[in-house]
C-alpha cells in the first residue's frame, strides 16, 4: 500500500508522492513548467499528446532529481498511445517501480491509456474445398463472364 497526500483546491488537485518521489498536479489551466518535470495536456480523459483536440486539463509532474524527464515523457507518450515504451535497459530497470506508481495513480485519477478500445480480430476465411463431391456430378453450373453466359456439366467418367 502506498500513502499519498492529496490537496484539493478549486483550481487544481495536488498529489504528493511518498519518499520525495515528486508531485503530480492536475489543473484546468497550464501551470508554470517545473524546473525538473513534465507537463502534458489531457483531453477526453486521455493524455492528448498527438491529437488536435483542445486540452481540458493539464498534468504537471515534478520529478525527483534522480529521474530523467525525457524518459518519463517517452514512457507516458507510449502509454497514452497504448504502445510499449522503448526505454534504455539501464533506465527501464531503475524506473520500473516509479513508472508503475505513476500509471496506477493516473488510472485512479481517471486518465486512461490508449489500450481502452481493442480492435476485434478478423475472422479467418474458410479453407477452400478441393475434394470430389459425388453430389455435384449431375448438377449443372453456370458461368457468366465478359457478357457471355454458359451452362456446363461435370464429366467424371474418364
Amino acid at each position: 500500500m502506498t500513502r499519498l497526500t492529496v490537496d484539493l483546491d478549486t483550481e487544481k488537485t495536488t498529489v504528493t508522492l511518498p519518499g520525495d518521489q515528486g508531485i503530480v498536479t492536475l489543473s484546468a489551466a497550464p501551470l508554470p513548467a517545473p524546473e525538473h518535470g513534465v507537463q502534458l495536456p489531457i483531453s477526453d480523459g486521455r493524455l492528448a499528446l498527438k491529437t488536435a483536440a483542445p486540452a481540458v486539463e493539464y498534468l504537471t509532474i515534478t520529478l525527483p532529481w534522480t529521474t530523467e524527464p525525457a524518459f518519463v515523457t517517452r514512457f507516458l507518450t507510449a502509454w497514452a498511445a497504448g504502445e510499449e515504451a522503448a526505454l534504455p535497459a539501464n533506465q527501464a530497470a531503475g524506473l520500473a517501480d516509479y513508472l508503475d506508481l505513476l500509471t496506477r495513480l493516473l488510472t485512479r485519477l481517471g486518465i486512461r491509456s490508449g489500450q481502452a478500445v481493442p480492435t476485434p480480430a478478423k475472422k479467418k476465411a474458410a479453407k477452400t474445398r478441393h475434394r470430389f463431391d459425388k453430389a455435384l456430378v449431375d448438377r449443372p453450373f453456370h458461368v457468366a463472364r465478359h457478357g457471355s453466359t454458359a451452362t456446363g456439366l461435370l464429366d467424371w467418367a474418364q
